[in-house]
């Protein structure tokens, strides 16, 4: 799967992410809390579409070290410390 996240103000890049595969990156916090990240996702031709994949004002307290895993039916975000996975998106059919 292709993942390509930007910020308004930086791109983080494509990355190839292989099945079962986790997705993860430190986040610098703005004081203002209105960091946002949006990721594309992609399985060859196939767009699976944009997503918010870490939004401060949602997220800041989820985590610092942010980790996604995507499977069959979306996008599972986990926290910190429980480490728990949480759905956040479904993908599009």
């Amino acid at each position: 799967m292709g993942v390509h996240c930007k910020s308004g103000d930086k791109d983080i890049g494509f990355r190839v992410v292989n099945k079962g595969g986790l997705y993860e990156y430190r986040v610098r916090i703005g004081l203002q809390k209105t960091t946002l990240f949006f990721c594309g996702f992609s399985h060859g031709k196939i767009k699976k579409g944009i997503f918010d994949l870490y939004d401060a004002s949602r997220d800041s307290d989820r985590c610092n070290k942010c980790t996604w895993k995507a499977v069959g039916n979306g996008i599972y975000g986990y926290t910190d410390k429980p480490h728990q996975a949480v759905l956040f998106y479904k993908w599009i059919k």
